[in-house]
């Protein structure tokens, strides 16, 4: 039997400001950027199968992306980053979805991959917006983990609480790849290798409440 375990140095965080100091963590310089380091010790047994490092180019698929962001969001540290940056520090993933916070929500709760969030969002492409439920009074709620959205928002996801507003910027490989996407009635064509731009509100996490919504169909 085959397991894994995953080994976190430090997360990819830009400060854009002069200097900055997140408590119970660590000091940086305007521009500088700590490495993220990731290790993957496979077992056979009690048996050392393999270590390898990870770099942002190996080619993870989405569930070891998603698997891979669930693990950092159970560290202190990772969530002490976010919680005592400023709104204009850029965060960015193993494969380069870059995010920063607009607004700070006051929910002390985040959600875990498998669990049903309320979202808000507006999505675009260059100066087209082709998605805009930012102003709508019911969020759109899906799971976390489904592949209802595209993978660079279900990577966020995990790393908000809830009333948090967030910018994306979503690279072609986490958004809707070579292909792109086709137009639709009232939408256009979204090109092959398209940055995608999204505003994320989490809205709700009714996982901790009683009731549980329709799960919407992909918009």
């Amino acid at each position: 039997m085959i397991s894994t375990a995953l080994f976190v140095t430090h997360l990819n965080i830009q400060s854009k400001q002069s200097s900055f100091t997140c408590r119970g963590c660590l000091s940086w310089k305007s521009k500088a950027i700590f490495q993220y380091c990731l290790f993957r010790r496979s077992f056979i047994g009690k048996r050392n199968k393999s270590l390898s490092l990870f770099s942002v180019q190996t080619g993870w698929n989405r569930r070891v992306l998603l698997q891979t962001v669930a693990c950092l969001c159970t560290l202190p540290f990772f969530h002490s980053c976010l919680v005592h940056s400023a709104s204009n520090d850029e965060v960015v993933l193993p494969d380069g979805v870059r995010f920063w916070l607009v607004k700070r929500g006051t929910g002390k709760v985040h959600p875990a991959l498998g669990d049903l969030v309320g979202i808000r969002f507006r999505a675009k492409y260059g100066d087209y917006v082709f998605d805009d439920i930012m102003e709508s009074e019911q969020p759109y709620y899906l799971r976390i983990g489904s592949n209802i959205v595209i993978q660079g928002v279900e990577e966020v996801l995990p790393l908000m609480n809830v009333g948090d507003l967030v910018h994306i910027v979503v690279p072609s490989n986490a958004a809707f790849g070579s292909k792109g996407r086709r137009a639709s009635p009232g939408k256009r064509a979204i090109p092959p290798n398209a940055t995608i731009e999204y505003d994320l509100e989490l809205a709700e996490l009714p996982g901790k409440e009683d009731f549980t919504p329709e799960v919407l169909d992909s918009p």
